[in-house]
């Protein structure tokens, strides 16, 4: 082989797609970018003790002394008098849920 006989291989760069904005993507949260209305939902419920829910046992004593939904409430009413709506909405959702899955359990084992 003689200087000559072999090309160098010229570096040919590819256009490049240039519809996209060149940015580095930042997923950082950022609590100083919330709305006015985003800003009051923050503050009420930082305000809110946390919730607690029923044990195993309210729930299986609230299940065998109702034969209805409207017994149970009654009956959660009795057991939590000093509740507040939004605890006594979320221990009822809880109870009538254990209920369905007991009563969903008990109608699928006697088939």
């Amino acid at each position: 082989l003689e200087d000559g006989d072999l090309i160098e291989p010229t570096s040919v760069v590819p256009n490049q797609f240039k519809h996209v904005p060149n940015q580095v993507f930042n997923f950082k949260a950022k609590p100083n970018k919330l709305s006015d209305a985003q800003q009051e939902v923050e503050e009420l419920t930082d305000g809110q003790d946390d919730l607690s829910l029923l044990s195993m046992s309210e729930i299986q004593q609230l299940l065998s002394e109702s034969d209805s939904p409207e017994s149970l409430a009654f009956n959660l009413a009795q057991l939590i008098p000093k509740a507040t709506k939004t605890e006594f909405t979320a221990k009822l959702d809880q109870a009538l849920y254990a209920a369905d899955m007991i009563g969903y359990v008990a109608a699928s084992g006697s088939e």
